[in-house]
């Protein structure tokens, strides 16, 4: 009969708790290249994109370091705001603007709130928020560190091409920004990135896309060479 062929056509019933079954009789059946899609992407989220000589100069991973930056913290001078990760500096951002940020990295909501009180905030404002809240604010992680620092590195780069065409433009020998070697922009971004954007000179350093030049004008312009024992900008473009 029809009720007897269905039956025997319906067995996986038959073998919950047997064969290695479950006792309820449910399977479940993971498609393989969608999981390795997913654990891709994971490490992906967890990587540094671009700008890694700026994020590794930015701070370290050594709890206890001055130079620890997982925690908030204050640079020391009186332009800097109250910064969080590789150099997030909260001093001329909006309260909702930290906030949306911090959550995009994966923060949650109560640090999130907390971390945002620092905006708007330079100098000793910021010193004296850092003394009152940085035990209660506590810790990133290291994956929310790099989810922040990925976050706002793609503005550095557009402010480090408005800020190159501003000062090269019409320059003899300047290459168009697309043209240059991705270790050079790296370093021009970094120029930026650091607040060194009010003069031609860093710009024009590189606008010929050669790094002995760049590297030249690193090591031999003070404002620059003192900051290189912690970014070693010049380093940098030797070995690449």
């Amino acid at each position: 009969s029809e009720k007897e062929r269905i039956e025997k056509l319906s067995w996986w019933g038959s073998l919950a708790g047997k064969q290695g079954i479950n006792a309820d009789g449910k399977a479940w059946h993971f498609q393989p290249v969608g999981l390795i899609a997913t654990l891709k992407i994971n490490r992906v989220n967890q990587s540094i994109r671009k700008g890694k000589i700026t994020f590794d100069a930015e701070g370290n991973n050594i709890p206890g370091s001055p130079f620890f930056s997982r925690v908030i913290h204050w640079p020391g001078n009186e332009l800097s705001g109250v910064t969080l990760g590789r150099g997030y500096d909260m001093g001329s951002r909006s309260e909702s603007e930290i906030y949306g940020h911090m959550i995009e990295a994966g923060i949650g909501q109560e640090q999130a709130t907390k971390i945002a009180q620092a905006h708007g905030l330079n100098g000793s404002s910021a010193q004296q928020f850092v003394a009152n809240n940085k035990l209660e604010i506590g810790e990133i992680s290291s994956e929310q560190e790099i989810a922040l620092f990925n976050l706002i590195y793609p503005d550095y780069v557009d402010r480090a091409i408005q800020n190159y065409n501003h000062w090269t433009i019409g320059e003899a020998g300047r290459f168009e920004w697309s043209n240059l070697d991705q270790v050079i922009q790296d370093i021009l971004v970094d120029f930026v990135y650091q607040g060194f954007t009010k003069g031609p000179n860093p710009m024009k350093a590189g606008m010929k896309n050669d790094k002995n030049e760049l590297i030249n004008y690193i090591e031999n312009t003070p404002a620059i060479s003192q900051y290189e024992p912690g970014r070693r900008r010049a380093n940098y473009l030797g070995n690449n």
